[in-house]
């Protein structure tokens, strides 16, 4: 062997300590010399057989250490490596690698990766992987398993560069969290133990299990590998304990406490919440405000085993299982709104989920009559809103189209949306876009295109159905919405009267609330709804931001795009002028006698004791100020009492007659009040007709937002709605959007009556408060068929929406009366007409075989309505003036039978 200066320089330095140490120790028979000596025969021996033929120095520190050296003979190189001595390498052999390798790292890695793509085990038993911080935790497991692998594989102690303390700590704390999860997957074992015989696929429910195994197995390999005494290095003194096992124990638990800390803080809120005990309800409802996480809490409402997250959660849901119906009540009184107001829980519940479903689960509510739960990957993709005004008719039309596009690339979907039409409105029109062909609707009963429906979508055919889901509100659903972006595109026709306002008896000025969404399960995202407004007249946009359109061939027009939030604002009103000397028009009516309109200024009738009932739900908060501003109009002299819907009801203003500090003690009471959560209607309701009971001239005015829910019993206020006499008691004004399950069954039962919105609701709550004092005029607009013997008309002819909205009140007072034979005589008249009503649906299928096997038949294309585009106005006029002929004709000849 040839050796380097250093090396001699080394082993020398080494040999010279050695012989002080001796002689300074005094053994007897210890010769120093004889010492060194042995010493530098076993260096030279060990590099001999180690086959070094150059020598440098840190061969000579390798032998030195090899040979056990004591930590005070290290040279000062050596010694700042310390962490290393008496480091004993513990190769394993090829078996324990691979066993090691597979089920302390690769398998916990596969398991892992495969569950964030595939959501197997969530879809189907609970979800191990809710956040991305469980996800790092259980990443921690093969993590520290390779780590020390690697550490206790080295054979030389320069080579093992990480500090043996935080690979103890790291593998204490994958001990913690693989034991969770192995106690986790406990009840699953049996099906996973079967799952391996058939494919190897109850490996990842056993990979937990397996894990612990690994780490603890890996957690001895460290314990042998650790530096003996530096004082007896040999093999048969026992290693000392890996470090880090507290710190590293500690950390886990910590780290486990941290992600899960919001599902089990949400689970034993949701859980009080759900007593059957009123006051821990309370409780429960404060705590989840307090300390729950509204993502947990959303994901409780779109139901299914895979809701539940965390030990805790898992624990009380099979002892104390919330239901999804029980949960989405929870969270809409925790955060005041519906649960599908927002989006699906994805960024918690699995962002790197491709499922279609919102959650995981699928998509109950599909083909049912509820919007029910966002679907993930459905969105608008476009919204145009075309709308003709006709003034002097004191009607619109209106035409929404609208389209949607499925992201997901795994399933088709249903998209669902409940639509606020304008106030009086009816839908004319329904069509669907096949293959690029417009395709009209069938109108028949309600079950039957119901029943048509379902049963196309079972077949994973092209429907869209429109029905009716209370007074003004219609529910439509399409499907498929097939995968991958491809739109589908379906247009519904409204036809709608105007709100009229005016001077004296003359109505010289409509109103048109925009229609829009009340519930939908898609995402708006930044889709803004494109739309354009024309009339005759001069057309005002109100606060709805549209701009006006220079005046075109006698038309006015208003264009703008309104974003999600901006329709559905309760001010998206727009007005037109009309001529003061316009107050009939009539139409003729295909197979039957013309309809004349007539518009009548009537009282409006006083209110010498009025009673307000305002919704605390959180969702009021904004409008607070508004609100204060226009209570404030209360006038002296007249009964009044003001209630607050809270958890329980709260009397700002006890019934009693206004004085001149009552409209100040209101408004402070208004700005003060805490509007938290979502609060129940139903008892400040009750307790608001118990004090109208009995007054000739009592008016109650509820004002609120959604409540999508029925959080208690509402037989006592629909007991009233069901027998009172007097049905121009409860007025309603809902200034936040949203679905409301208390207003729509009382607007079914005709108990609520919408109070009337002409522009701002700040501005109507205030004129409506004060024409109850002053007594003033509404205009009311009759319309009925002509006596076939009367002289022909001689007010303006209009267009056949006359006729319709005759035939949508006709249809609804013979579907209010009992017996077969009106409900017949409704139906008849409304598919005559084209109507979706309370009695009649719309629905439009693929192709003819599919009318036939569900007898139905769609409408004839040149009998719907349509807004003309300036090429089509010569052709519409044509078919009026024939129209008109055919009604003269007719007329003639009834009254030469009659003579």
């Amino acid at each position: 062997m040839e050796w380097s200066a250093g090396a001699e320089k080394a082993l020398d330095e080494y040999c010279q300590r050695v012989r002080g140490d001796v002689a300074e120790a005094g053994h007897e028979g210890a010769d120093p010399d004889e010492v060194a000596e042995d010493i530098r025969h076993h260096v030279e021996a060990d590099l001999h057989a180690a086959g070094v033929t150059v020598v440098t120095r840190e061969d000579v520190d390798r032998a030195l250490e090899r040979m056990g050296r004591p930590v005070a003979h290290a040279g000062p190189e050596a010694q700042k490596d310390t962490e290393f001595v008496g480091w004993r390498p513990q190769p394993l052999g090829a078996g324990g690698v691979t066993g090691l390798t597979f089920f302390g790292v690769l398998l916990p890695a596969a398991t892992l990766l495969i569950e964030m793509g595939s959501r197997m085990c969530a879809r189907e038993f609970f979800d191990p992987i809710p956040t991305w911080g469980h996800a790092g935790a259980i990443a921690l497991v093969p993590i520290a398993n390779a780590m020390a692998l690697y550490f206790v594989q080295q054979r030389s102690p320069r080579a093992a560069s990480v500090k043996r303390r935080y690979l103890g700590t790291l593998n204490a704390a994958a001990l913690v969290v693989t034991s969770y999860y192995a106690l986790l997957f406990l009840p699953f074992l049996p099906l996973a133990a079967i799952g391996v015989v058939f494919g190897g696929i109850g490996l990842l429910p056993l990979s937990p299990l397996f894990g612990l195994m690994a780490t603890v197995r890996m957690r001895k390999r460290l314990g042998r590998a650790m530096p003996r005494s530096s004082s007896d290095p040999s093999e048969e003194t026992p290693p000392r304990p890996v470090p880090g096992l507290m710190a590293g124990a500690l950390l886990g638990i910590l780290l486990l406490t941290a992600i899960n800390a919001p599902s089990a803080l949400t689970s034993i809120g949701l859980h009080m919440a759900s007593s059957a005990e009123a006051s821990t309800r309370q409780r429960g409802i404060r705590w989840l405000r307090t300390f729950g996480s509204e993502d947990e809490l959303l994901g409780r409402c779109y139901g299914g085993p895979q809701s539940a997250t965390g030990l805790v959660a898992l624990v009380l849901d099979v002892s104390d299982p919330v239901l999804t119906d029980g949960a989405r009540e929870i969270y809409y009184r925790v955060t005041g709104r519906p649960f599908n107001a927002s989006a699906p829980p994805g960024e918690s519940h699995g962002p790197w989920s491709t499922a279609p479903a919102p959650f995981i689960g699928g998509d109950p509510e599909r083909g049912g009559d509820q919007v029910g739960q966002r679907s993930r990957g459905l969105e608008l993709a476009s919204s145009r809103i075309d709308a003709q005004i006709d003034a002097d008719a004191a009607l619109a039309y209106t035409e929404w189209t609208l389209s949607f596009r499925n992201r997901s690339v795994v399933d088709s979907l249903e998209a669902r949306a409940v639509l606020a039409l304008p106030s009086g409105g009816v839908v004319s029109r329904l069509t669907l876009w096949v293959d690029g062909e417009e395709r009209e609707a069938a109108f028949a009963a309600r079950s039957e295109v119901r029943k048509a429906y379902e049963e196309v979508v079972r077949e994973r055919q092209d429907p869209v159905l429109v029905t009716t889901a209370g007074p003004d509100r219609v529910l439509m659903q399409c499907f498929p919405v097939l995968p991958g972006g491809q739109p589908m595109k379906i247009r519904i026709g409204i036809t709608a009267p105007l709100g009229l306002t005016g001077a004296g008896t003359n109505a010289t000025r409509g109103h048109l609330r925009l229609p829009s969404f009340v519930e939908r399960n898609f995402a708006a995202g930044d889709v803004e709804h494109a739309v354009w407004i024309e009339a005759h007249d001069a057309l005002d946009p109100g606060d709805t931001e549209l701009i006006p359109q220079p005046p075109a061939a006698g038309r006015h027009a208003l264009r703008g795009s309104l974003d999600d939030r901006r329709l559905s604002d309760s001010n998206a009103i727009v007005g037109v002028e009309r001529g003061a000397d316009i107050q009939r028009v009539w139409t003729p009516v295909a197979g039957r006698e013309a309809v004349e309109q007539i518009i009548r200024s009537e009282p409006m009738g006083s209110a010498s004791r009025t009673i307000l009932v305002i919704d605390g739900s959180k969702a009021m908060a904004s409008h607070a100020t508004e609100l204060a501003d226009a209570i404030g109009t209360l006038s002296a002299g007249r009964e009044c009492a003001v209630l607050f819907c809270a958890e329980t009801v709260e009397t700002a203003i006890p019934l009693g007659r206004v004085s001149e500090d009552t409209a100040d003690r209101a408004k402070a009471a208004i700005r003060s009040f805490d509007f938290e959560g979502g609060r129940d209607g139903v008892p400040a309701l009750t307790a608001a007709l118990d004090l109208a009971a009995g007054h000739d001239e009592a008016r109650v005015l509820w004002i609120h937002g959604p409540q999508p829910v029925r959080l208690q019993a509402t037989d006592a206020l629909m007991q009233y709605a069901d027998r009172s006499g007097d049905r121009r008691v409860l007025f309603d004004m809902q200034i936040a959007p949203g679905p409301n399950v208390i207003a729509r069954e009382l607007a079914e039962r005709g108990a609520l009556l919408a109070a009337p919105r002409m522009g701002s609701w700040a501005q109507d709550l205030s004129d409506l408060l004060q024409a109850w004092v002053a007594g003033g005029e509404r205009f009311v607009i009759h319309r009925a068929p002509l006596d076939a013997a009367a002289e022909p008309p001689d007010e303006p002819h209009a267009s056949q929406h006359v006729a319709r909205l005759w035939a949508a009140g006709e249809v609804e007072r013979l579907a209010s009366e009992r017996g077969k034979a009106a409900r017949k005589a409704a139906v008849a008249l409304a598919v005559e007409q084209q109507l979706v009503t309370s009695v009649t649906g719309a629905v439009v299928l693929e192709n003819e075989a599919q009318y036939r096997r569900a007898g139905l038949e769609a409408v004839d294309g040149a009998t719907v309505p349509i807004l003309p585009e300036p090429e089509l106005v010569l052709i519409v006029l044509l078919a009026a003036v024939v129209a008109l002929g055919s009604f003269l004709a007719r007329r003639r000849r009834m009254r030469g039978g009659v003579a």
